[in-house]
């Protein structure tokens, strides 16, 4: 699968023979691109999750219920790594598994606050060691469907659980998570994009989308389709709509109260899509290997690679 840094200016994926490919994006269709990198600082290991923090590239891996974060140079020089370890009695992160490996998950940051998400959907943040040489702290915060930092502010979904309903959290700083609003129905599927957050309702066969006032509407699918992500068209004023997998495979729609419009046709059946938070892009990548990355507001793809170029 693919994941956008922070900022959106790279793209990143597990790399076919072990560890990740960044990708360097450009601004606009007619920009130039630099070459992609590949970054293996654990050979043999499953990467879990990947970032940039104040300009170094930050892969994750597990083991044994640990994490280890490897803090590289873009440039691929000045490998250091730190581990960080479950308090005594508090859940640890769980391994990947190799045979069936989970997404592959953004290293979500804020200044110098780290959190990582595990294969169940545990939530992480990461406390640096105290000392050189001793291991930092892998602190559980919460259960969540859907994470993203937005103006410094960790916001997230929690599921429905026995002792409370599905809601949407914000952590601010290092204060304890605050609710701002809870959510009819599950909360198992969620997704944060360009423009707001959207919310399944299972039950009822809808989604929930709120946007960045607070506001929120619901909104049913298309028959036959498969909602990937949320996006906004800035020339709709009616807020975000639903990106939805058309039922061919191959067409990306972005649907929102009163319009549609269709913002890419792929060459091959698409497998796996990814929507910046905090910025129109969106990217998807076929069963034939090829990658592309597109914008909300370009009719032409910003990025596009082959099979036969992919690292």
């Amino acid at each position: 699968n693919l994941v956008f840094s922070a900022t959106g200016a790279k793209l990143f994926a597990r790399a076919a023979g072990g560890g990740v490919s960044s990708f360097p994006l450009p601004n606009s269709p007619r920009a130039g691109v630099g070459p992609p990198r590949w970054y293996d600082p654990a050979p043999h290991e499953l990467p879990v999750a990947v970032g940039v923090s104040r300009k170094r590239i930050l892969m994750a891996t597990a083991r044994d219920g640990a994490l280890i974060l490897h803090d590289l140079h873009r440039s691929g020089g000045g490998l250091v790594s730190a581990r960080y370890e479950p308090s005594p009695q508090r859940p640890g992160f769980l391994d990947a598994d190799p045979g069936s490996p989970p997404p592959l998950q953004p290293v979500l940051t804020a200044g110098r606050r780290l959190w990582v998400r595990d294969a169940s959907g545990r939530l992480f943040r990461l406390i640096d060691p105290p000392a050189f040489q001793v291991p930092g702290e892998l602190r559980p915060l919460t259960t969540a469907t859907a994470a993203a930092v937005t103006a410094g502010v960790l916001q997230l979904v929690e599921p429905a659980a026995e002792d409370h309903p599905a809601r949407i959290v914000r952590v601010v700083g290092d204060g304890e998570p605050e609710i701002v609003a809870e959510i009819r129905g599950s909360g198992r599927r969620a997704f944060f994009g360009f423009g707001g957050l959207a919310v399944e309702h299972e039950r009822e066969g809808t989604w929930q989308l709120f946007d960045g006032s607070g506001s929120d509407c619901f909104l049913t699918p298309f028959t036959g389709t498969q909602v990937v992500g949320v996006g906004q068209d800035l020339q709709q004023r009616s807020g975000p709509g639903l990106l939805l997998l058309d039922a061919d495979w191959r067409t990306l729609v972005l649907a929102g109260r009163g319009w549609t419009r269709k913002v890419a046709t792929a060459a091959a059946e698409i497998e796996h899509v990814s929507v910046h938070h905090a910025s129109p892009r969106f990217a998807y990548a076929t069963v034939a290997g090829e990658i592309t990355v597109g914008s909300f507001h370009h009719e032409n793809p910003l990025f596009r690679l082959l099979p036969e170029d992919t690292p």
